[in-house]
């Protein structure tokens, strides 16, 4: 999990992990089982860090719709800020290639100004066609009429397993399309796999965030895929057949990236570690951190933190400064004459200021009001007495 997690500003650690048994059915062989019963298992991480140290850093416009999985493994050489830095800027790298595409093309024989071209088909499902200069779409053995929708920028088609074929004519070659197969009363997207290229890992990506996708192999067994990411063990693959959320007008936003990765790229770009005793203490809304620097290092540093950026975070000591680190967590700028860190940091709700402010004014004004009253009481009983004793 933790090197191959692809979520985008992942880079800490879980210390637990807890798998539903129901929907992840496969083990997690590097990491200690600390529960398990009938329903879930939780597994401890024993090399979880509290914390990540770097000295090199990504700028946050070069990383922006960057593949997952590439991400994460960049991660490992350095950090994303949204700002200038005085540590050392790095260019973000390509480092896998082996994506995986559901999108195919057609193949057109053209005759005079027209291109003539063909989809076949096996099981049941749904085919989505794309193209601006399409001119018809024609579905099963008796195309004598258009029996595909036209729906937003695609022609959709529902097709019976006795529906062969599809006919497309169109003015030009650029046509492509997608294929949906039935499986189990549910339509799978067809991702075509390189056999040869052995891999037990699946990544996946899309810009719609609330997609998600469930896979099925050739022998039909599912499997749900966990925050972006697939564990391949001991499917029988050379197709994958996802199932999406994801909208048909956006599937070319789902990106997945299909891998064999024996991390010899983390093993060749890791830096040694960059601090030593590392120490993570949280009481009430104060977080307290330390560390001694290793080695001879003289850089200035990023420390980033299993904790949500906000502005309300605050530092007393002007040495530190708190940055937006890898897209949304806690980060701080450590100066580079700083050896031994430690940093305390007070996270104060603008509300609850702005609360206190207001109680402490309402505070004064009804003691100011119950002192004068309780005076004019204390003086208008006075003059009475005074009154009936004259």
């Amino acid at each position: 999990i933790r090197n191959y997690s692809p979520t985008f500003s992942r880079s800490v650690d879980y210390k637990y992990i807890v798998l539903a048994k129901e929907k992840y059915n496969y083990r997690l062989d590097h990491l200690d089982v600390y529960y398990e019963d009938d329903d879930f298992v939780v597994y401890i991480n024993n090399d979880y860090e509290p914390f990540y140290v770097y000295e090199d850093y990504y700028d946050y416009e070069d990383v922006l719709n960057k593949d997952y999985l590439n991400l994460q493994m960049n991660l490992f050489k350095g950090v994303i800020l949204e700002e200038e830095s005085p540590l050392n800027k790095i260019e973000y790298e390509e480092i896998l290639t082996n994506k995986l595409s559901a999108k195919k093309n057609v193949s057109f024989i053209k005759e005079f100004n027209s291109y003539n071209g063909e989809i076949s088909l096996n099981k049941e499902g749904v085919v989505y066609i794309y193209g601006k200069d399409i001119t018809s779409v024609l579905l099963g053995e008796n195309q004598s009429i258009n029996t595909c929708g036209y729906k937003d920028n695609h022609y959709e088609c529902i097709y019976k397993e006795d529906d062969s074929k599809i006919s497309i004519k169109s003015s030009s070659d650029n046509v492509y399309y997608y294929v949906k197969e039935k499986h189990d009363k549910e339509n799978y997207l067809i991702y075509d796999i390189d056999t040869t290229f052995n891999s037990k890992y699946l990544s996946y990506y899309s810009h719609e965030n609330e997609g998600s996708i469930v896979i099925v192999d050739n022998n039909g067994n599912t499997r749900e895929c966990l925050g972006g990411f697939c564990y391949l063990d001991g499917f029988d693959v050379d197709k994958i057949y996802v199932s999406t959320t994801i909208s048909e007008s956006n599937v070319d936003n789902l990106y997945i990236s299909y891998l064999e990765e024996d991390l010899s790229y983390y093993n060749a770009n890791k830096k040694d570690g960059l601090a030593n005793n590392k120490n993570l203490s949280y009481s009430g809304s104060t977080v307290t951190f330390s560390y001694s620097k290793k080695g001879n290092t003289n850089s200035n540093q990023v420390v980033v933190l299993p904790i949500t950026y906000s502005e309300e975070w605050s530092c007393d000591d002007e040495m530190y400064k708190i940055v937006k680190a890898n897209g949304g967590y806690l980060g701080v700028l450590v100066n580079e004459n700083i050896d031994e860190v430690n940093v305390t940091l007070k996270f104060s709700p603008k509300g609850f200021n702005v609360g206190l402010i207001g109680s402490l004014a309402g505070i004064v004004i009804y003691t100011y009001f119950y002192c004068f009253k309780r005076k004019e009481e204390t003086l208008n009983i006075k003059t009475k007495t005074e009154d009936m004793e004259g």
